[in-house]
């Protein structure tokens, strides 16, 4: 039986932290998670394998993080960073008509710091990655054009080395390739194929990010119908994700 990595108790039930944290490692209570979180300010990644939360934690994280921060003023950055969590968990869960209300909500409120500011960036590709993922009619051109807008903006101010520039890319071409043009595909597969190179030189051949642009990569080849291509670079990656993340 699983025991909560914080309170060492196994009982309520712990859930999965949802990073790459596996057994004994990957097990927390949500309360025990919001109160390191509370004195730590790491909400949303794991200290120990550097990933994301997701599912059920991501989702209690993103609520306990709103109970308190809902009272601070609207242009407070805790309160925007709060709205986006929240606005990741609606999204989790497919509350997506929600998530978008949040994530404009942060979107507005963090404008008021500068177009440059971390936190107008952070919203704004939020609510592109959440478009993104919803389907609604329109929301993909719009996502598009918000991840251009933060692609020429971390190059202006970071450099084209940068990992948040390498991150902006990566949103803008799966953007590109999921909208499924014949040219945003080939735009796509040319920044994708770039992004591998820098990311490997920058963060590592088994870093997540890289391993991410190679599936997305070989989605765009597959939407290209490269499919010889693409089987390839799945079949590369499956040992590698397998180790990495776990199956």
């Amino acid at each position: 039986m699983a025991e909560c990595i914080v309170c060492l108790h196994a009982a309520p039930a712990p859930i999965a932290l949802g990073c790459s944290c596996r057994a004994h490692a990957g097990h927390a209570h949500v309360e025990c998670m919001a109160r390191f979180a509370r004195a730590t300010g790491e909400w949303r990644d794991c200290r120990t394998c550097l990933r994301s939360f997701t599912g059920r934690m991501l989702v209690g994280l993103s609520e306990a993080r709103w109970l308190r921060a809902r009272r601070l003023p609207k242009h407070d950055l805790e309160r925007i960073a709060a709205t986006r969590y929240l606005a990741a968990g609606h999204s989790e869960r497919g509350q997506y008509t929600e998530a978008l209300r949040l994530a404009r909500e942060a979107r507005d409120a963090a404008s008021a710091h500068g177009p440059a500011h971390l936190a107008s960036l952070s919203a704004a590709t939020e609510l592109a990655n959440i478009m993104q993922l919803s389907g609604s009619p329109g929301a993909i051109d719009e996502a598009v054009v918000i991840h251009e807008g933060v692609v020429a903006t971390r190059l202006a101010t970071l450099g084209a080395a940068h990992r948040e520039t390498l991150t902006a890319r990566a949103n803008l071409a799966s953007c590109l390739s999921e909208r499924g043009s014949p040219g945003d595909l080939r735009r796509a597969e040319q920044t994708q194929r770039e992004m591998i190179e820098e990311e490997t030189r920058v963060l590592g051949a088994r870093h997540v990010s890289t391993l991410t642009t190679h599936c997305d990569l070989a989605l765009t080849l597959a939407s290209l119908r490269k499919y010889d291509e693409a089987r390839a670079v799945y079949e590369r990656l499956m040992p590698i994700l397998a180790t990495e993340l776990g199956p």
